[in-house]
C-alpha cells in the first residue's frame, strides 16, 4: 500500500489504526504513514461510531474503484494501478476493522471483503510483471495482507509475488479459497526487499572518507535486491543516522531523483568532483607479493570506477604497471602490453609458471623474525624450509655490513616487498636509494654485474 496514493481522510484512518498523530498537512501525514508501514507498526481496532455510514462509505469506494478498474487497459504497474490497488487494500482494512468492532454487521461486511479481494486479485492476474520498470512491488500493509486466489479465475494466471498480502481472518464461504495458499508467478524470480531489511551499516557522517564506498555498497545492494532508483530514493532515510540523518532531512527536500541525492551527498561529504583523495589511494595501492593479478586488478578497477573524472585505459594501465609487485615487473619487462587485458593474460601466465616451478613465496608468520647467517659476500636469511629462487633473492636484501631493514621505509620488522608505505626508488638487490637494479653502481660493476 502506497501512503501517497490515499486521500487525507484515508491516511488519517490508517494512522489512527497505528496509534499515531493525525495532525498535519497531507504530505507530512503520508510520510509518517509510509515510515510506520516500513517499520511494521502493530495495528489496533478502532471503534466505529456509525456502522451504517461506514458501510455506505466502503460501498461507494468499491463502486468507484470497480468502475476505474473496468477501464484500466495498461499491462504495467502505472501510478493509476498503484493508486487503485492501495485504495482497495485500504477498503479491506476498513471493512476488517468494522467487522472486528461491530460483529453484528458481519453479514453485510463479509461479501464486501470478498469483493475487494477479488478486485485486487483480478488486477494482479491480468498484470504483466515488469521488474525492469523499477516499480515498488513489495509495499505491503503492516497487516501483511496475503491475497489468495478466488474461485472462478483462470488458474494459469497467478498472483504476483510482489503484491502478496495477508488478510486477517478469512471469511467463510462455500467455494472460498484458502487464505494460506499462494500462487507465485513463474517468471517473477526476484523479491524487492525493502531498504530497512538490508542490514547495511548506516552512514553517520563520522567517517567522510568512506562516503564513496558507502554509495557504491548501497547501489550494489539495490541492484541485487531488484530495487529501482525511484524506490531507493523514497526509502533512503533508512540509510542514514546521526548527523548524516539531519543533513538528509534537509537535502531530500531539494531533490527529486536518486542521482540528485547522490550528488548532494558527495558534495556534503566528499566535495563532489574532487577526486584527489581517491587518486592518492590509487597511486599508493601497491600489489603485494602474495596477491594474484586478478585480485589486484579488481581492486584497482573498483577504485577507478568511483572517480568522477574517468581515466582512459592507457592512463589506468600506466598506473597499474607502476604498482605491480617486483616479481611481475621482472617477468613482464620485455613483454609488449597495450591493454589491461594483455596485462591480465601475461601476468596469469607468469604466475602459473611460478606455481609450476614450485617457487611460490611462502607467507611469513607474524611472530617470525628472520635470522641471518654470515656468508663471504651477502647475509642470507636462514630458514628451516628449503630455499627457493624467490626466497634467495629476498634473502640477499641485506649486506654483510648492515642490519636487517626495509629498503623502502627503513623499518626492521619487515622486508621491502611487504612494506605498506608508498614505494620509493631503490635497488632491489642492495637497497641503494635513487637507483634501479639495472642502473645500480654498487651491483653492476666488476665481476658481480650478472649476480
Amino acid at each position: 500500500m502506497d501512503a501517497y496514493k490515499l486521500t487525507e481522510d484515508q491516511i488519517k484512518f490508517e494512522l489512527a489504526r497505528r496509534s499515531l498523530e493525525t495532525e498535519g498537512d497531507r504530505p507530512v501525514l503520508a510520510a509518517r504513514l509510509r515510515v510506520n508501514i516500513l517499520m511494521a507498526v502493530d495495528t489496533k481496532v478502532i471503534d466505529v461510531e456509525d456502522p451504517e455510514e461506514e458501510i455506505k462509505y466502503c460501498r461507494t469506494l468499491l463502486d468507484e474503484l470497480s468502475n476505474e478498474l473496468s477501464s484500466f487497459k495498461s499491462k504495467v504497474r502505472t501510478p493509476k494501478f498503484v493508486r487503485i490497488q492501495s485504495k482497495l487494500i485500504h477498503a479491506i482494512n476498513r471493512l476488517s476493522n468494522l467487522r472486528a468492532s461491530v460483529p453484528d454487521h458481519s453479514g453485510k461486511v463479509d461479501p464486501m471483503i470478498i469483493e475487494a479481494r477479488e478486485l485486487v486479485t483480478l488486477m494482479e492476474t491480468t498484470m504483466c510483471p515488469d521488474l525492469a520498470s523499477g516499480t515498488d512491488n513489495s509495499d505491503v500493509d503492516t497487516d501483511k495482507l496475503k491475497i489468495p486466489k478466488p474461485s472462478g479465475l483462470p488458474r494459469k494466471k497467478s498472483v504476483s509475488t510482489g503484491a502478496q498480502t495477508e488478510l486477517p481472518d478469512p471469511v467463510g464461504h462455500p467455494n472460498s479459497f484458502s487464505p494460506t495458499v499462494t500462487y507465485p508467478v513463474p517468471d517473477v524470480r526476484y523479491y524487492c526487499e525493502p531498504v530497512y531489511k538490508w542490514k547495511i551499516e548506516k552512514f553517520s557522517g563520522e567517517h567522510p572518507d568512506r562516503a564513496r564506498d558507502f554509495i557504491a555498497d548501497v547501489e550494489e545492494k539495490a541492484q541485487t535486491r531488484s530495487v529501482g532508483l525511484d524506490r531507493l530514493l523514497r526509502e533512503s532515510a533508512e540509510l542514514f543516522e546521526g548527523e548524516a540523518l539531519t543533513w538528509y532531512r534537509d537535502a531530500v527536500r531539494r531533490v527529486s531523483t536518486w542521482q540528485e541525492l547522490k550528488q548532494e551527498f558527495l558534495i556534503a561529504y566528499q566535495a563532489y568532483g574532487n577526486d584527489s583523495d581517491l587518486r592518492e589511494r590509487i597511486r599508493s595501492c601497491k600489489m603485494t607479493e602474495f596477491q594474484s593479478i586478478d585480485v589486484f586488478l579488481g581492486k584497482m578497477e573498483g577504485m577507478y570506477s568511483r572517480l568522477e573524472r574517468r581515466l582512459s585505459e592507457s592512463e589506468r594501465l600506466e598506473e597499474i604497471l607502476r604498482n605491480l609487485n617486483p616479481f611481475l615487473k621482472d617477468r613482464l619487462v620485455m613483454t609488449p602490453i597495450s591493454s589491461i587485458q594483455d596485462l591480465r593474460v601475461a601476468a596469469r601466465l607468469a604466475e602459473a609458471g611460478r606455481l609450476r616451478m614450485g617457487s611460490t613465496p611462502s607467507r611469513p608468520s607474524a611472530n617470525q623474525v628472520p635470522q641471518t647467517v654470515e656468508s663471504p659476500r651477502r647475509t642470507v636469511a636462514a630458514s628451516s624450509a628449503p630455499a627457493t629462487s624467490v626466497g634467495i633473492v629476498e634473502a640477499f636484501q641485506v649486506s654483510s655490513r648492515d642490519t636487517f631493514k626495509c629498503y623502502n621505509c627503513g623499518s626492521g620488522d619487515h622486508a621491502h616487498r611487504a612494506c605498506p608505505q608508498p614505494r620509493k626508488k631503490f635497488c632491489y638487490r642492495c637497497g641503494l636509494p635513487d637507483f634501479t637494479t639495472f642502473t645500480c653502481t654498487r651491483c653492476n660493476k666488476g665481476p658481480s654485474k650478472n649476480d
